[in-house]
């Protein structure tokens, strides 16, 4: 397996576990059944249900979880493009990496609520992206 695949992996199951912190949250805040029920405001089984306290570090797990969902879609085409083009090379590896790394603590930031460090570690993830691409475009 090529070290960007690898990475690709690593960030699509760490994307997968971050809604357990806040989905705990939610069940020690609620209880087991009512955060499994159904909203009847909504008809479905939102965390959007009225008159909820939803702590603030959850509420910003659950926003870094988003933003983590909407560029994995981006870091996944282009690893699995440079894959496809036998470009598996170290500075898309790095990249990957870096990438990888960089969501994770995206991810802690947020949810401590660090906004200027939040946004310069989301810079260096998108950095990663562009290096990725960058390397794809020009061959490297």
């Amino acid at each position: 397996m090529s070290e960007p695949i690898y990475w690709l992996i690593l960030t699509a199951t760490f994307t997968a576990l971050q809604p357990f912190p806040y989905m705990i949250e939610r069940i020690l805040r609620i209880g087991m059944l009512p955060a499994m029920g159904y909203s009847k405001v909504s008809g479905h089984g939102d965390s959007n249900q009225p008159n909820e306290q939803i702590a603030t570090w959850a509420k910003r797990a659950y926003r870094a979880h988003y933003n983590s969902i909407e560029y994995l879609a981006v870091f996944g085409i282009l690893v699995i493009s440079a894959h496809l083009l036998n470009n598996d090379n170290p500075i898309i590896a790095t990249a990957a990496l870096v990438y990888f790394t960089s969501r994770i603590a995206h991810y802690i930031v947020y949810i401590l609520g660090i906004p200027i460090l939040r946004t310069l570690v989301f810079v260096v993830s998108l950095t990663a992206l562009l290096t990725i691409t960058f390397a794809l475009i020009v061959g490297i």
